[in-house]
């Protein structure tokens, strides 16, 4: 196997994924929350009360960069590193936009749901959703990314030990303590559903759009054929003489009319224009005597 040395110029051609700049950035911010003892989550988590009362909108922003649930951060870590890749090479940095409008959209709507009895909430549960359903869509529905069976049971089964925690807190803390997950979960589903059928309604339409200007490409092909064909019928004798019949005025008859210069005259018209057009090749028999009988007359 030949050598190829490495050149930093590839990188440069490749843009470095995002994914893996948040991914790191909230290891980061989790790493010293723990060992602060919670200090940024009591900071950065979604307060419902400093939102309200004391104005601290950054909360809206900053609530998924800390976690308050072990099971909320293996399912951010699984599917933040296996689906948003994909979704990243698909949609662009653009997806980035997305994730951050429905990650204000989601705050806001558990502030307006949990308005009568605040919450403290963080990570990014709603957002996870959000990137692993529209990856299964588009990977399962469209068919757009690589199905590895590793990869959809790694999915699986961080899903299902988020389950299994949720569940277990609900049994023991009660239905408040796991609610605005289920709440934010959901809306994280359901958005990726609309996003999904937007993208799909702008592929189908792309697909449309292509598939008219295939067809006009192929008029186009098909009328040089034609003309190509044309040319290679008219060379054919039968062919030009079927052709002079049709262009020879309706109603009338190729013969001189001795009492009728006017009729001469037309008919005398008409066959210099076709041996100007098509030449003297072109005049059939009848339009021969035609101009014999003609020039005999002057």
């Amino acid at each position: 196997m030949k050598y190829t040395p490495f050149k930093f110029e590839t990188l440069k051609n490749k843009p470095f994924p995002v994914s893996i700049v948040l991914i790191l950035l909230v290891i980061i911010v989790n790493i010293f929350n723990i060992g602060f003892n919670g200090l940024l989550f009591n900071t950065l988590s979604l307060n419902l009360t400093q939102i309200i009362l004391n104005a601290e909108y950054w909360r809206l922003l900053s609530y998924p960069f800390v976690f308050n649930t072990w099971e909320s951060g293996i399912l951010f870590s699984i599917v933040f590193s296996i689906s948003l890749p994909n979704l990243e090479r698909f949609l662009g940095r653009s997806l980035y936009v997305i994730l951050l409008l429905f990650s204000i959209l989601f705050a806001l709507s558990l502030t307006i749901i949990f308005i009568s009895n605040p919450i403290i909430f963080g990570g990014l549960e709603g957002i996870s959703f959000f990137i692993l359903t529209l990856s299964w869509l588009l990977k399962f529905r469209n068919k757009l990314f690589p199905n590895k069976p590793i990869y959809f049971f790694t999915e699986v089964l961080s899903l299902f030990v988020w389950l299994c925690f949720k569940s277990f807190v609900l049994l023991n803390s009660g239905i408040m303590v796991v609610l605005p997950s289920i709440v934010i979960s959901i809306l994280g589903i359901g958005s990726a559903f609309l996003v999904y059928l937007q993208i799909n309604h702008i592929m189908k339409k792309n697909i449309r759009k292509s598939k008219e200007i295939q067809a006009k490409k192929n008029k186009i092909q098909a009328d040089s054929i034609l003309e190509e064909i044309s040319m290679a019928m008219y060379a054919n004798e039968k062919f030009r003489s079927l052709l002079s019949n049709e262009l020879s005025p309706k109603g009338t008859q190729n013969t001189i009319n001795l009492n009728d210069d006017f009729h001469n005259e037309e008919i005398l018209n008409t066959i210099l224009d076709k041996i100007n057009t098509y030449g003297k090749d072109s005049l059939t028999k009848e339009e021969v005597l035609f101009l014999e009988e003609y020039s005999r007359s002057l």
